[in-house]
């Protein structure tokens, strides 16, 4: 399939959910093809939502609820769908105040980034809405992600990868000026961090105080503009 853009996260993905329902991609080829993917554990496709049709309504990444229920955000609406997947409807409507872009859910709430805002908070219901980072440099294509007490982030515009506590602090944050573009983040059990350089074409892992980096992919290796990205603690791959 040749993906102009996808963002794909396992159900399995950092201790935030364990299930045994298949994996979950968000993608889109064309905007025609705006589309939720349910995935079997080996990769194959088990079923499809569609979404709508309205031409800037693609979605951009996905995060499991629960074993029935993902969220995925829309940018081009300013809308995060809650969409339950036995039934292929669309449970509610979160609606953002800019544009939204990396999602993931984490103990009855759903973290966002929010273009010039930073990273959002809201219960799944969509109340108590609430700023957790300040980031007014955020930008589209940026991404997050948690593990144990901790926040991950990318952020496209400033190249950055930062590490945030849950009440907003700034623990660490690397740069790299032959970085750029970060977009996908995943975080192992070990909380090294794995993000994915799509101006570098490369694949890049952290260690866990964001001091010690490491090319894992690049574009020798095949890799050419990555996007999402996402780590199966249980099987340890990404």
């Amino acid at each position: 399939m040749n993906r102009k853009c996808a963002s794909a996260r396992l159900e399995e993905d950092n201790g935030r959910h364990e299930s045994k329902r298949p994996a979950w991609m968000a993608d889109y080829v064309e905007q025609k093809r705006n589309r939720l993917l349910i995935l079997k554990e080996d990769g194959t496709l088990n079923s499809e939502i569609r979404l709508s049709s309205k031409t800037c309504n693609y979605p951009l990444d996905v995060t499991c609820i629960d074993d029935n229920t993902a969220a995925v955000t829309l940018p081009g609406l300013k809308q995060i769908l809650i969409i339950n997947i036995l039934t292929d409807t669309i449970e509610s409507i979160i609606e953002t105040t800019s544009y939204c872009h990396g999602i993931c859910y984490s103990d009855g709430h759903l973290f966002y980034c929010e273009t010039g805002r930073g990273i959002q908070k809201v219960n799944v219901s969509g109340s108590n809405s609430s700023t957790l980072v300040n980031d007014k440099t955020l930008f589209d294509w940026s991404y997050v992600t948690t593990s144990k007490d901790k926040i991950f982030y990318t952020n496209s515009s400033t190249d950055t990868v930062t590490c945030c506590t849950f009440t907003g602090e700034k623990i660490w944050e690397y740069k790299d000026k032959s970085v750029r573009s970060t977009y996908g983040i995943a975080v192992d059990k070990d909380s090294n961090v794995y993000f994915t350089s799509c101006g570098s074409h490369s694949l890049i892992v952290l260690s866990s105080d964001g001091k010690q980096a490491r090319k894992l992919l690049g574009k020798e290796d095949g890799i050419d503009k990555p996007f999402g990205l996402a780590f199966d603690v249980k099987k340890e791959v990404l």
